[in-house]
C-alpha cells in the first residue's frame, strides 16, 4: 500500500516517533501523520484526535480512502479530554504554541499514564515548554529544527524518566561550556535547547543570527525613544541580543 506525500515538516517531526509504539496525536489536521506512521509500518495503532470537526471530518475521509480505520481512531477531543490512561504510549503535539501545548499537558495528566515519550512541536515559545517539562516526569532526549516554507520549527522529544533518574530537564547534566557561567548557560539552555546547541546545530545558527538582525533593527529604532516605557524596552531588547549572541559564539 502506497504511503502519503506529507510535508518535509510533518515528515521531520514523524521521525522523531519511537517505531512500535501506540500514537496519539494532538490536533492531528488532516491525519496525516497517523496515515504515515501506520502506512509505513512504524505503529501499528494510532489516534487522530482534534478539538475541530472540520479537519477531523477530512481525517476520516484521507483515513477511509486508505482503508486503515480498523488501525486509527478519530476522537473528536479538546486536548488530550477524549483519550484514556494507557491508550497510547507516544503523545504528539504539534502545530500550536508552547502554551496551548502547556495547557494541553496540565490538563491531560490523566491520559499520560503509560505514555513513555512526548513528541513536542511547539511554533511559538519553545522556552515555555522546556520550563514547564522540568516539572514533570518527563526528560528531554532529543531536540531537532528543520525549515519548510521559509518557516523555523523545533521539535523535542522527551521520555519518561526511570524509577530514580534525576536530571534538570536533559539526560546529561548541565555543565557550561569553558568560561560561561552556569546559570547563564541554564538559561540559554531553556531558550534554545541544549542539545541543539551542543550539536552545534546549523539551522538554530541560520535562525539566531536572523533573530540577531531582527532585534538590532528594534534595538536602533528605539534609541531615540528616551521616556520610561522605551528605555524599559530597549534594556529587555538588550539582554535578548546578549543572549542571542552568546548562543551564536557557543554554535
Amino acid at each position: 500500500m502506497k504511503n502519503i506525500q506529507i510535508s518535509k515538516r510533518l515528515k521531520y517531526v514523524a521521525d522523531f516517533i519511537t517505531p512500535g509504539l501506540v500514537l496519539a496525536d494532538v490536533g492531528t489536521d488532516h491525519g496525516f501523520i497517523p496515515i504515515y506512521m501506520v502506512l509505513d509500518g512504524k505503529t501499528p495503532k494510532a489516534y487522530a484526535m482534534d478539538i475541530n470537526e472540520g479537519p477531523l471530518e477530512r481525517a476520516k475521509e484521507h483515513i477511509l480512502e486508505k482503508k486503515l480505520e480498523d488501525k486509527i481512531e478519530t476522537r473528536l477531543s479538546d486536548g488530550l479530554n477524549k483519550l484514556s490512561g494507557g491508550e497510547a504510549q507516544s503523545v504528539l503535539i504539534a502545530g500550536m504554541g508552547g502554551a496551548l501545548i502547556i495547557k494541553i499537558l496540565s490538563e491531560g495528566g490523566h491520559a499520560l499514564k503509560g505514555v513513555e515519550e512526548l513528541i513536542l512541536s511547539p511554533h511559538t515559545e519553545a522556552d515555555l515548554v522546556r520550563e514547564f517539562l522540568k516539572n514533570t516526569e518527563f526528560i528531554i532526549e532529543k531536540e531537532g529544527m528543520v525549515i519548510d516554507a521559509g518557516k523555523y520549527y523545533v521539535v523535542i522529544k522527551a521520555r519518561r524518566r526511570k524509577i530514580g533518574e534525576e536530571g534538570f530537564l536533559y539526560e546529561k547534566e548541565d555543565k557550561s561550556p569553558q568560561g560561561l557561567e552556569e546559570e547563564l548557560y541554564r538559561r540559554l539552555c531553556i531558550k534554545y535547547g541544549r542539545i541543539l546547541l551542543e550539536e552545534k546545530n546549523l539551522i538554530l545558527k541560520e535562525f539566531l543570527n536572523k533573530e540577531l538582525g531582527t532585534y538590532s533593527k528594534i534595538y536602533e529604532g528605539l534609541k531615540c525613544n528616551e521616556n520610561e516605557a522605551g528605555l524599559k524596552r530597549r534594556k529587555e531588547i538588550s539582554e535578548i541580543l546578549e543572549d542571542l549572541k552568546t548562543a551564536i559564539n557557543i554554535l
